[in-house]
């Protein structure tokens, strides 16, 4: 498999073996010791030669990141968005810089292997001449590794850029990279190392014309037909792997136009590092992008005339009241339910006081919603992460008192407690219930064994804050989730299914957040949760 590291891939590595000994065994006819003395020295050059090499190169372009070769999507995830897009834009470069670094490290690490052919190999020449003839045969394949080296990372890094794109969603970062200039792209390189390998296999033909002493026509005929083959064979490589990736990554753009549905969540594409495509790609995402706004004005306007009197304003704030009152109001019923038959008097006392919270929890909802009639915008509210989520736990204990298996495990990550969210205590109660209400009806009902519940932070900036919501039962995919939270933009009247999710994901958007489901690592629903953070 090929690693970024060695540049080349296990094919090109072996093209350029078989393309090297022509060059080197026709012009200059070394005895078999002599080759294999060559063969060890230039071998044992190489070996330690890749590993310095690397680290120079490393040392004159420092990476934005600690290890650039680590295409770990889960931990490039977390870095700020500035960082993800830096960790980009070096790759847009790697690959010219460091086809271009080959040439005097390629030079470096062939002096072992010319003193080996100047000063022990046997020759009737000067040691000048010799030299000069070695160099010559030797640029051919370094001008092969030049052209072969920039092709094949650019590849290998659109690969990796594509593969965490499906898992991980870097349309954010795609949106706002700095593209390099695009009309000297592939061709530059390509006609460089074409023109090279041209003309340095026609130099070494030269010489094996000039030095060919008794060799009769047929025999130098064939001398030079095998070198010219194999300068013939580096080039194709070259040329296939250009049109390969090149074309390759049009096709792509092609299939994504041909598969395009407007009326199916359609995810940015990738961008590759070759800027020529990329600007093909970041022309295809803009216009993907303004399409969504677009949709997204049209869903609104849908939205305000169609469901103005269900999730606008007040509709939403008192949606979530009722929605969410029902828990005490249920609690409440069962206990009178079970007061009724005369119970032993310590269960009596027990339901009377579980009827006792359970008015609280319908009065704050109530008191909620008279609050919010009086200042809609809720001013410079804010509350504390682990206040509200206390509360919450008190109402779940509440609502699932009497259903049995309701031993959640609930973890909460310590960088989360502190954060002091921008939303009233209320809305971030209603937002937390809610969403842990969805994963523990999800686990009740599917006997998912040691049920948890977990809420981490997944990443904090200027301004807001990313929690992730993740619990291990059967596990909700984006695609169902906006279907029961999106906009209503077809004539059928909505469901009920979803209700609170698509309330709450409401009152998450009006306070400028985001809610939504990403895939999960393994088993179980992950929840996206954007909130805004209080100014300190």
């Amino acid at each position: 498999m090929q690693d970024l590291r060695q540049v080349l891939s296990p094919i090109s590595w072996l093209i350029v073996i078989l393309g090297f000994h022509p060059l080197f065994l026709i012009p200059f006819e070394p005895t078999l010791k002599e080759y294999l003395v060559l063969m060890v020295v230039d071998s044992t050059a190489l070996f330690f030669a890749m590993k310095i090499e690397l680290a120079a190169f490393l040392r004159k372009y420092p990476p934005p990141v600690e290890n650039i070769f680590d295409f770990d999507g889960e931990k490039l995830s977390r870095l700020p968005l500035d960082q993800r897009r830096k960790f980009y834009e070096y790759y847009t470069t790697f690959p010219s810089r460091r086809a271009a670094f080959t040439l005097p490290a390629s030079f470096v690490k062939a002096l072992p292997g010319f003193a080996v052919i100047v000063f022990y190999w046997h020759h009737d020449q000067s040691y000048f001449a010799q030299f000069v003839q070695v160099l010559l045969a030797a640029s051919v394949p370094w001008f092969y590794v030049f052209g072969a080296s920039f092709i094949e990372a650019h590849a290998f890094v659109s690969r990796k850029f594509a593969e965490m794109h499906e898992r991980y969603d870097w349309t954010e970062v795609f949106a706002g990279v700095r593209l390099p200039d695009h009309r000297r792209d592939f061709r530059q390189h390509e006609n460089i190392s074409m023109i090279a390998i041209a003309g340095f296999v026609i130099a070494v033909q030269s010489i094996v014309v000039a030095g060919h002493g008794l060799d009769g026509v047929e025999w130098l005929t064939l001398k030079i037909t095998i070198i010219g083959l194999s300068g013939i064979c580096l080039m194709s490589r070259i040329w296939y792997l250009n049109r390969s990736f090149f074309l390759g990554g049009l096709e792509s753009i092609f299939a994504k136009l041909a598969a395009f549905d407007p009326h199916q969540p359609q995810r940015a594409l990738a961008l590759h590092t070759a800027p020529l495509l990329a600007h093909f790609e970041l022309t295809f995402n803009t216009l993907l992008s303004k399409l969504r706004e677009y949709e997204q004005e049209l869903s609104h306007w849908i939205y305000s005339e169609a469901e103005k009197n269900r999730f606008k304003a007040i509709g939403e704030v008192s949606g979530l009241v009722v929605h969410d009152i029902s828990a005490p109001l249920h609690v409440m019923n069962f206990c009178a339910e079970k007061l009724k038959t005369d119970p032993a008097p310590e269960d009596r006392a027990k339901y009377i006081h579980r009827m006792h919270e359970s008015l609280g929890m319908a009065t704050e909802l109530v008191e909620s919603l008279r609050s919010w009639l009086k200042n809609p915008n809720r001013g410079s509210a804010s509350a504390v992460y682990f206040e509200a989520h206390t509360h919450v736990l008190r109402l779940l204990e509440l609502r699932y008192y009497e259903t049995p298996g309701t031993q959640i495990n609930y973890i909460i990550d310590p960088q989360v407690q502190n954060l002091n969210i921008a939303l009233p205590k209320p809305d971030l109660i209603h937002v937390l219930f809610n969403l842990f209400s969805n994963s523990i009806e999800n686990l009740l009902s599917n006997k998912t064994p040691q049920p948890t519940l977990e809420v981490v932070l997944h990443a904090q900036d200027a301004g807001r804050a990313t929690l992730h919501v993740r619990d291990n039962g059967s596990g909700l995919d984006a695609d169902r989730f906006e279907e029961l939270t999106g906009f209503q933009t077809s004539q059928k009247s909505p469901t009920r299914d979803g209700l609170g999710l698509r309330l709450i994901r409401r009152l998450v958007e009006q306070y400028g957040g985001t809610l939504k489901v990403e895939p999960a690592l393994s088993q179980g629903t992950l929840f996206r949760l954007e909130l805004p953070l209080k100014a300190s």
